[in-house]
């Protein structure tokens, strides 16, 4: 048996026309997906919607609160729970041979815990994608394989570009890029099951910290919340709809699934290729608009529902497909939500206790967010370009004036040092 996993950072299903039925315009990941073959899973989710925690669940089939990472600064490297069983330690009883890639960023971040056997550390800009590749594929020519490999063009579009159309169509761009790249070097069918997948969305007004503070309950919605998936099986040639709710801490279950493991290991996700209809799914984020000031957000929905709240103030929504229409909360139904999604919340969310956690952990991250490195298909990113010219006329100011003075080292860095 051979699995695969492609992770895409932040490559956020909403924008496509496969995971929500109001965009009718099929985009060229739409159409790369088509062409491919498998199922689109086209309500799958993240309980915290961010890379670390996404991570944790992706690597543990178990939610934050249950896996070490239960903080947005919490990454696996060194918070996942070593008492717990996790992708590595499962693949390893069942004798797989195995391949994990992440790059030099995420390396410092540490999306994959070093102790993983056979982590190759990719640094783009002496060392492409396709070395990797190259390498991994000399593993196939095992029995049974599994290969993990991540790709952040999508993220890294939006890092240059800002919440903008232009950076979403560059990172598109440069995804489909890197999966060709992939599969050009690789045959598809030489996998039972190919995963393609995201951790996370994004808000377009991600940084303008009034529109969050003042739309709070919804930094919880589809843009942030939805994640891509997509599942090819050797033969597929056609393309399947499956709208039944999932979650990333559905794809351990599913790899074991996949290879036959059928040990207990008491996961909070389930298979995949299980559907539940009437399955509950929750979220949580912590917001740092400041040092001293956060807010915390929960959510939870099934197929028909969803209800956004910070405890104070809680909205409900009738869903149809990816449309959704508020609902009076004196109604009935509800009254009725509240009380069942409520009782979900307090069974599988965390105590989200910040207090100086992100202030003083933050710090040691601070120089991996600054490393320059390429796309990985190999070409260069434009790290200032005019989508920047126009965030800092616009943010000029005396204030900022005076910020970007005092820190040119810091700002000539970001922008311009490779």
């Amino acid at each position: 048996m051979k699995v695969l996993f492609l992770f895409c950072d932040m490559l956020r299903a909403e924008r496509f026309s496969l995971f929500n039925d109001g965009i009718k315009q099929k985009s060229d990941l739409d159409l790369y997906f088509e062409s491919f073959g498998g199922t689109v899973y086209k309500n799958a989710f993240s309980h915290i919607p961010r890379t670390g925690t996404s991570m944790g669940m992706l690597l543990s089939g178990l939610l934050p609160k249950n896996n070490g990472c239960d903080h947005y600064l919490k990454y696996p490297e060194n918070f996942l729970n070593d008492s717990i069983e996790n992708i590595d330690s499962i693949l390893k009883r069942n004798n797989y041979e195995t391949f994990y890639q992440t790059d030099i960023r995420g390396k410092a971040w540490g999306v994959i815990p070093s102790y993983f056997k056979n982590t190759n550390i990719v640094d783009y800009k002496d060392n492409k994608h396709l070395d990797a590749i190259k390498l991994f594929k000399n593993k196939l020519e095992n029995e049974n394989v599994f290969g993990l490999f991540t790709f952040d063009d999508y993220h890294t579009a939006y890092d240059d570009h800002g919440m903008s159309k232009e950076a979403k169509d560059i990172g598109e761009k440069h995804v489909i890029s890197s999966l060709n790249m992939f599969f050009n070097e690789i045959d598809k069918n030489e996998f039972d099951y190919i995963y393609i997948f995201s951790d996370h969305g994004n808000k377009d007004s991600w940084g303008e910290w009034d529109k969050l503070v003042n739309n709070r309950l919804n930094i919880l919605d589809n843009d942030r919340s939805q994640i891509v998936l997509f599942v090819h099986k050797k033969g597929d040639n056609s393309l399947d709809i499956n709208d039944s709710p999932k979650e990333i801490i559905d794809l351990l279950p599913s790899l074991c699934e996949n290879i036959g493991d059928k040990n207990d290991y008491k996961f909070d996700g389930i298979s995949i290729f299980e559907n539940d209809n009437d399955r509950i799914i929750t979220f949580e984020d912590t917001i740092a608009v400041s040092e001293t000031e956060r807010f915390t957000i929960w959510a939870a929905r099934n197929k028909n529902y969803l209800l956004l709240t910070d405890v104070y103030n809680t909205n409900f929504y009738k869903l149809d497909g990816s449309n959704k229409t508020i609902l009076d909360p004196h109604s009935d139904i509800a009254s009725k939500i509240k009380t069942l999604f409520f009782n979900k919340l307090e069974e599988s969310t965390s105590n989200f206790k910040e207090h100086r956690f992100e202030v003083e952990y933050g710090k040691v991250y601070l120089e991996p967010t600054k490393l320059y490195y390429t796309f990985s298909d190999g070409t260069e990113r434009a790290k200032f370009n005019k989508t920047t010219i126009k965030r800092i006329i616009k943010n000029l100011s005396i204030k900022k004036i005076l910020k970007y003075t005092i820190n040119f080292k810091f700002y000539y860095n970001l922008y311009f040092k490779k």
